[in-house]
């Protein structure tokens, strides 16, 4: 394979990899309710920058990874992260010229959507009693997504990912 032309599908795996364990990360009872979304920030970022390798099909199969971690039902976080993907898709060049404050709010109200679909979901099949600090991590993962973009986009470029 040419050098010039190589994919490095490597660096989204390890990415989406690595959300997945601080998603994961046992955290004291303080800081659990404001823990971002990683994961949906991580999908939301690829399916941003390159939106013609990873979409749905990408969502889908990290949501299965998810289901699987965290013991839900199987297909349930592959649905939210397929809508929630579907949307950035829709309109990821409209996104993509936002100011990077504008993209955190796109941002936080995409993961908003990931959450609600989710707990209506999960409620259907058990019952739930969450609390307003349930949808803390909407407001933290659109804080987060600038620092996770700028990361994100910085080692793209770097390893260059195409």
């Amino acid at each position: 394979m040419n050098q010039a032309v190589r994919n490095n599908t490597w660096v989204v795996i390890l990415t989406l990899t690595v959300a997945l364990l601080l998603d994961i990360l046992p955290m004291p009872s303080i800081i659990a309710p404001y823990w971002p979304k990683w994961v949906a920030l991580v999908l939301l970022y690829w399916s941003l920058a390159l939106p013609h390798r990873y979409g749905l099909i990408t969502a889908w199969v990290t949501g299965l990874f998810v289901d699987a971690l965290e013991g839900t039902l199987l297909g349930l976080h592959g649905l939210c992260f397929s809508v929630m993907v579907y949307f950035v898709i829709l309109s990821y060049q409209r996104i993509r010229l936002f100011p990077r404050w504008k993209q955190s709010l796109v941002m936080g109200m995409l993961v908003g959507i990931y959450m609600l679909l989710a707990f209506w979901l999960k409620s259907l099949t058990l019952p739930i009693e969450k609390s307003f600090t349930h949808w803390l991590p909407i407001i933290t993962s659109g804080f987060a997504w600038v620092w996770v973009f700028i990361i994100l986009r910085d080692l793209r470029r770097y390893l260059r990912v195409q």
